[in-house]
């Protein structure tokens, strides 16, 4: 009899602790998070800590808070004076709305692929109203600027915010 109550109390502790674990999870301070249900977004989560979801119903995808680059593979451009110039630049950016990024991106890798295409246009498009010599000589941080302005401003469609575009070489 008393090890009838003692198996029937440990599978019930097991149960609980199956239950509580699905219930709970942690959001720690460089992660936010979104809940889904049912694959369809029901709340996001940016501040740190526990937080509860409904078990077994629910499940949650963490997404990076912290600043991310993207760094694309070199690309070739034409100046207004019909120059040729291979540009390799680096993307810095920060998720800033996770449910909006994860409905029009769903990962990090289709954010880069996006990024890269957004930055990829504006570049070809600030290139080719400047000389070659100019862009050499004095006009390239107010081109990286302008760039990752109009970059920006197309980026915060996807909920993310894009901090910095830079040249390597």
């Amino acid at each position: 009899m008393g090890t009838r109550i003692f198996g029937a109390i440990a599978i019930v502790l097991f149960l609980a602790a199956i239950i509580v674990k699905q219930a709970l999870f942690i959001v720690d301070e460089t992660n936010q998070a979104i809940i889904l249900q049912f694959g369809e977004p029901i709340k996001t989560v940016q501040t740190p800590g526990l937080n509860t979801k409904l078990p077994f119903l629910q499940n949650v995808i963490y997404f990076e808070k912290r600043v991310l680059s993207s760094d694309a593979p070199p690309q070739e451009y034409l100046t207004i004076d019909k120059k040729r110039l291979v540009v390799d630049h680096v993307t810095r950016w920060q998720i800033v709305d996770p449910l909006l990024f994860f409905k029009a991106v769903r990962t990090e890798a289709g954010a880069r692929a996006r990024l890269d295409d957004i930055v990829f246009s504006e570049l070809r498009q600030e290139l080719a109203t400047v000389k070659f010599r100019d862009i050499i000589a004095q006009e390239r941080e107010n081109i990286m600027e302008r760039v990752a302005a109009a970059s920006a401003e197309k980026a915060s469609d996807f909920g993310i915010k894009i901090v910095d575009v830079r040249t390597k070489r």
